[in-house]
């Protein structure tokens, strides 16, 4: 998977209680996509493991006025530090502004970070297991 630094929203991103992404997108002008995009979100040694952490798209015409768009459901630090992938998606149609907002409950956490971009595509990478005994 290829990852633009320009569509990074949170690069290890300390989240101990609610906050917004570090980095806001400005897209220019109000956009139209063809297709829907995912947001991926990735957490790294999030701490307590019982607290959650719910991601919400938002965008803005002004930067300052900020409405919720999508919501992802509460995922636990447990989760996304086993590998599971928090998304939202960008919707076809924005406003210029895009933003991320993490949602911290059942907290705080007093560790880790969390990697945020869009993507053209969901990560759905599968790990298996090594088959014993076929290199004979």
């Amino acid at each position: 998977m290829f990852i633009d630094k320009l569509l990074v929203m949170s690069l290890d991103q300390a989240i101990t209680v609610t906050a917004v992404s570090t980095d806001t997108l400005d897209l220019q002008k109000a956009s139209t996509s063809v297709n829907r995009l995912p947001v991926l979100v990735r957490g790294k040694n999030l701490s307590p493991t019982t607290a959650t952490i719910t991601v919400q798209l938002q965008q803005s015409n002004d930067n300052s006025t900020w409405e919720t768009v999508e919501t992802s459901r509460a995922y636990t630090g447990a989760e996304l530090i086993a590998g599971t992938v928090a998304e939202v998606m960008l919707p076809v149609k924005t406003k210029r502004y895009v933003r991320l907002n993490y949602v911290v409950a059942s907290g705080p956490f007093t560790a880790g970070t969390v990697f945020a971009h869009i993507s053209d595509h969901r990560d759905v990478n599968a790990a298996y297991p090594v088959m014993q005994g076929l290199n004979k």
